[in-house]
């Protein structure tokens, strides 16, 4: 096929951050590292030293961006007036969410700017199910895959799986990542209760005989398409999700195999076949410090330091609006509860990447923030937020979505206060 068109406990220590030229010693308090701008370090705490490109001028001026580094086995750290943020509206910004956040709050959450973690929740390095969250991970491996020239956006997923040949012979891997494919898989609908209304059966990989609607015509957000997705990646390669997401992308950029893992939802030959959806708790386990990686490799356009992990053509095509804002909602979705529902992806949905679009209803995805904001979603509040602009990944994950489902409005708040302690 022809090459893709385009060249343990976090406190007081968190596995997943270390010191380094910009750090605090790790017995000092996590939620130290943003009120303490006053603070004399005494007896174990090290003394802060930055890395800047250029020079400084200390009383007044201009103080020089800090150079972007990239993480080791571990994160730097860094106090936030250092990355140009003020700790103490950081602290306002945080508080806020925490209020309005239900239990676990700001536990898990992660801000990185620059390469450098200016702020960690408690429980950090906490791994877990991200459910939809899932979907980048899956989705990334699309751009490798093109990249070494095994597949391309464009490549008829009957291509690979023959049995969609019959119902679903022009449906490409591009669909399945949009959700604009019309796939439908036995047993999706009607569906078995309402957690599974979008797709959620137990059998995503047996096509329905008849389509939710033509490939490219309608918007479907669809579990059972992005399990597919995996299968259909799974057989291309002959390789499971888990092992094509170690070996190409986790190992590049310092995630190891023993802090994350993909469940399992089928198996193809004796080959694991990972949920490519995150449905089914058939997701991706990892934790919010981990997670930061991988923002941190879109933030800088699928390099990691002198590295091309995924090429910057596909980052920029998986995170620019793919599903046109006027496009209509088809399938089961639109007939039962029509276009008024939260996984509208219409104007804001790349490939599986969620961006700062404009909405049919002409609001923005995450108002208030700048435009090249995109972002993962998954439920129980798991986010994970990469703002070019700022230099900047923010992680919030958690397993409290039961208690209270936070909107796209709550976190576009949260990032807006974050906005306004940016001070350089």
């Amino acid at each position: 096929m022809p090459h893709a068109p385009w060249t343990s406990s976090a406190h007081p220590s968190l596995t997943g951050l270390s010191g380094s030229r910009d750090r605090m010693d790790a017995t000092l308090p996590v939620r130290l590292w943003v009120v303490w701008p006053l603070l004399i370090l005494t007896g174990s705490a090290s003394v802060l030293l930055l890395s800047f490109s250029g020079g400084s001028q200390v009383g007044g001026g201009d103080v020089a961006k800090p150079t972007m580094i990239f993480p080791g086995d571990t994160w730097v750290r860094a106090e936030p007036e250092a990355m140009g943020v003020d700790s103490r509206k950081l602290e306002k910004a945080i508080a806020w969410f925490e209020k309005h956040a239900p239990s676990e709050g700001a536990d898990e959450l992660v801000i990185v700017r620059h390469g450098r973690v200016i702020w960690a929740g408690e429980q950090a390095d906490r791994a877990h199910g991200t459910w939809s969250l899932t979907k980048v991970f899956s989705c990334m491996l699309l751009g490798v895959l093109s990249d070494e020239g095994l597949c391309r956006p464009e490549t008829r997923v009957a291509e690979i799986l023959p049995e969609m040949e019959d119902a679903y012979p022009d449906v490409t891997l591009a669909h399945l990542v949009t959700m604009r494919s019309g796939y439908e898989a036995e047993g999706d609908w009607p569906p078995d209760n309402l957690r599974n209304r979008n797709g959620g059966g137990t059998t995503p990989f047996t096509p329905s005989p008849e389509s939710q609607f033509a490939p490219g015509t309608h918007f479907s957000y669809w579990d059972s398409a992005m399990n597919l997705f995996g299968m259909a990646l799974t057989q291309l390669t002959g390789e499971s999700l888990e092992s094509l997401f170690q070996n190409r992308i986790a190992e590049p950029i310092g995630l190891a195999p023993d802090r994350w893992s993909w469940r399992k939802f089928s198996e193809w030959n004796g080959i694991t076949v990972n949920g490519g959806s995150g449905n089914k708790g058939k997701h991706v386990e990892i934790s919010s410090i981990e997670v930061a990686r991988l923002g941190h490799l879109m933030l800088n356009r699928g390099r990691w330091n002198d590295q091309e992990v995924v090429s910057e053509g596909f980052v920029e095509a998986a995170t620019s609006v793919q599903v046109p804002a006027e496009l209509p909602v088809g399938g089961p979705l639109a007939d039962r509860y029509g276009v008024d529902f939260f996984l509208d992806g219409r104007g804001v949905y790349g490939y599986n990447w969620w961006v700062n679009g404009v909405r049919p209803d002409g609001e923005k995805m995450w108002p208030g923030v700048p435009d090249g904001v995109f972002g993962a979603i998954g439920f129980n509040n798991n986010r994970m937020f990469v703002i070019p602009e700022w230099d900047m990944v923010v992680v919030r994950l958690g397993q409290d979505g039961r208690e209270k489902q936070l909107w796209r409005e709550e976190f576009a708040e949260f990032l807006e206060r974050i906005g306004r302690a940016i001070d350089d």
